[in-house]
């Protein structure tokens, strides 16, 4: 198991440095975000006898389901647009974009572009990310990076 944690953190040190260097600093603090959730879920411990809302690991980080309500398959990306709304858009592989507004638990349709994404999603393929246009809250311009 040590050999696999070390593998992960590798690979996040080496993906780090890839986003610095390539990205702007609100796509990369997105995407550091989603490599460590995706590395907590990696080493979770099956057998844990522990609530799934709260994971305590080694390093005495707790995490907390922030929607235990709501389920997404295929999650990819998380991110909120400069706008002031509080809201929080998650997007999916297989091309959906969902939204959640502030302070709530309903999760509402943004865009569906499933029929435009070959649904096998193999590879590279899918909904591979997106972001909003700097002026977003005066042009309402986003940016969708998918393979088909």
């Amino acid at each position: 198991m040590n050999n696999k944690k070390t593998l992960i953190i590798a690979s996040i040190l080496i993906l780090s440095i890839f986003f610095i260097l390539n990205f702007p600093i609100d796509y990369l603090t997105c995407s550091a975000t989603t490599m460590a959730c995706r590395f907590f879920d990696v080493v979770k411990d099956e057998n844990s006898q522990q609530d799934d809302s709260t994971e305590i690991n080694d390093s005495g980080v707790e995490l907390d389901i922030a929607f235990p309500e709501i389920e997404v398959s295929n999650l990819i990306y998380l991110t909120t647009p400069n706008d002031e709304s509080g809201r929080i858009f998650i997007a999916t592989r297989d091309g959906i974009i969902f939204y959640i507004e502030k302070d709530s638990n309903n999760i509402s349709l943004f865009i569906d572009i499933r029929e435009k994404i070959d649904q096998e999603l193999t590879g590279e393929r899918g909904l591979l990310g997106f972001t909003f246009d700097q002026n977003y809250i005066d042009n309402g311009y986003f940016y969708i990076y998918y393979i088909d």
